[in-house]
This record gives C-alpha cells, sequence and structure tokens, in this order.
C-alpha cells in the first residue's frame, strides 16, 4: 500500500513506522523539523498554506490526517482543520485522486454531559468551538469521496499523563461525588485500531464511515487519577464532594461497532 500520514507525532510516527516494516510505502508529513527518520520518508510543511503542499505526490492508497493542533487557541483549530484539511482535500480532488482518507476525530463532538450512554448513531451536541470546527472536519471528510472514514479517540492516555500527574502533585481535587465519568483509549490501542481500520479498509471490510475508539468501560474521573497516582507512586488524589443539583457527570461511551469488527483491544481498566 502508499501510505501519506498527515501529523507524525508520537502515534502518528508509530502508526508510520509499523507500516514501514510491513513493506508499505509510507511518507510521513510534518510541520515542524524532524531529525531521526528511522528510514521513512519526512516532508516538513504546513498544510495551512496550500503553497507549502501544492507539489505534494497525490497518487496514495490512503490518508491518515492524525494532525493535531499546536495551541487549544480557536485559530489553531480553524488553521488546521478548516484551512488545513480543505487545502489538502482541494489538492487531492484536483489530480482526481481516489485515495481513502482515515480522519481522527475526537469523542468530544458528543456534548452530552448527563452520564448517558452514547454510541455513533446518538446525536452530536456542539458545545465548544472545537467540538463545532471538529465536526465540520468530520464533514468535510465523509463528503470528499464514499471511500472516506472517522474515528473518534477518545481521551488517550499512556503518554506520560504530565497533565493528570501534575493535579494530582498539585492536590487539585477530583469530582467524586456525583460520578463524573471519562472515557479512555491507551495510545497502543490508538496505533493498533488505526492499522486494524486501514487493513479492513485494504479489504473493503468496514460497514460503518463513523467509529467510536475507546475502551471498553467508561470509568469515573476520580478512578482515573487513582489509577495514574498508583502507576506513578503519587498520592492519593482528593475527593470533591459536589453539592449542586446540576453538575457535569460526562457521558459513557459505547465502543460496540469497533468490538463487532474483531478489534480487541490491548488496554482496559478492571
Amino acid at each position: 500500500m502508499r501510505i501519506l500520514i498527515v501529523g507524525s507525532g508520537d502515534i502518528g510516527a508509530a502508526i508510520a513506522l509499523k507500516f514501514h516494516t510491513q513493506g508499505h510505502y509510507v511518507v510521513a508529513l510534518r510541520r515542524s523539523k524532524h531529525t531521526q527518520t528511522n528510514g521513512l520518508s519526512y516532508i516538513q510543511s504546513d498544510i495551512s498554506d496550500d503553497k507549502s503542499i501544492e507539489n505534494l505526490d497525490t497518487e496514495y492508497d490512503f490518508v491518515l490526517f492524525i494532525a493535531s493542533v499546536d495551541s487549544s487557541k480557536e485559530e489553531a483549530y480553524i488553521s488546521l482543520y478548516r484551512r488545513g484539511l480543505n487545502n489538502l482535500l482541494k489538492l487531492f480532488k484536483q489530480n482526481n485522486s481516489q485515495a481513502s482518507f482515515v480522519f481522527v476525530s475526537s469523542t468530544a463532538v458528543y456534548g452530552q454531559s448527563s452520564g448517558e450512554y452514547v454510541d455513533e448513531n446518538t446525536p452530536t451536541v456542539v458545545n465548544s468551538f472545537r467540538s463545532q470546527i471538529l465536526l465540520e472536519a468530520e464533514n468535510s471528510i465523509l463528503s470528499h469521496n464514499n471511500l472516506s472514514l472517522v474515528v473518534r479517540f477518545s481521551g488517550i492516555y499512556g503518554r506520560g499523563d504530565k497533565y493528570m500527574i501534575e493535579k494530582i502533585t498539585k492536590k487539585q481535587a477530583f469530582q467524586y461525588t456525583p460520578i463524573h465519568y471519562t472515557n479512555r483509549i491507551h495510545r497502543d490501542d490508538c496505533i493498533g485500531i488505526i492499522c486494524f481500520f486501514i487493513e479492513k479498509k485494504k479489504f473493503n471490510e468496514l460497514v460503518y464511515r463513523i467509529y467510536n475508539a475507546t475502551q471498553d468501560n467508561a470509568i469515573s474521573f476520580y478512578d482515573y487519577a487513582l489509577i495514574i497516582a498508583k502507576e506513578n507512586d503519587l498520592i492519593e488524589p482528593v475527593k470533591e464532594i459536589v453539592d449542586l443539583k446540576e453538575v457535569a457527570q460526562g457521558k459513557r461511551i459505547s465502543n460496540k461497532r469497533v468490538r463487532e469488527l474483531g478489534y480487541k483491544f490491548q488496554h482496559n481498566f478492571s
């Protein structure tokens, strides 16, 4: 297969290397310079600048879009998921490329926050500029051609979890009562599931065009903090009891669709 990976950070680079070692032709595109190539072909380019990619080869079987924003500001989301993605799609369409796009989105597009169960058929709820822009990007991908696919990752862990470690160390409180649910996926499963999807697409074995990628069960945010604390020999997280009639409780996301395809998660919370 010929595969272009747009965004080669921790997960994108690992996917690129995995397919490369299997003998596939892989090109990885990233904004910043990459010093360790591991035998891979890297292109330094900023897709938000259409001139930066005007000479990009579009003869690929698959394009994995796994780029991430470089800040949490709205402009960063607009630059990547509106200008950047649209520049890329426009180029591939102009060149009549039949590449299948696999777009990594986020379960943040489900804005439900009362502990509801949600799956791919649940209506999305826009509650931030982030979810709005991601949904626009998903629609751009799905309307590009009928070969493209959206994979919604839940919260990724297993990459150091610096944010959680800092919160625990600073003795910041985690909502204990009522339960605030969090949905997680380990970075190893992020890699595994994308490779799984591309292989399935290769053999036309995918039934749907949108899939949730998350572990079997949501857990309480406090329990997740407790797991991180134990793994890093930290103090027990501080519990917060919230005495409010209406308080955010998160959501519980189903992975039934990807389970039915046969994917087996490497990591799950017991």
